[in-house]
């Protein structure tokens, strides 16, 4: 279980997820999984990362999120063969 590298928050002077311009107002935050500095709205997803040493839900970004917000339904067909859908279940895994 290896924890990301954070990026130093002085690397950053904007968000790697909509590019706005860090102040004292807009601040930085860090994803707990990508360990890339984002802003409140860019970093909003909250999961549990335990394959990250987390086992409770931790700030993420959408992209990182993003795995842990598809519902997958493995159904068998006639020919024995199982056909594979995910679908993404929102934007938040909270409920989850």
């Amino acid at each position: 279980m290896e924890k990301a590298r954070w990026r130093l928050n002085n690397e950053a002077s904007t968000c790697s997820g909509c590019s706005a311009k860090f102040s004292l107002i807009l601040r930085r935050h860090h994803c707990r999984a990508c360990g890339e500095i984002f802003c409140d709205d860019c970093s909003k997803w909250k999961v549990p990362l335990p394959h990250k040493g987390y086992s409770e839900k931790v700030r993420s970004c959408q992209s990182c999120a993003s795995p842990q917000i598809l519902n997958v339904s493995m159904v068998p067909t006639v020919g024995g063969e199982m056909l594979i859908s995910a679908h993404n279940v929102g934007s938040s895994v909270d409920g989850l």
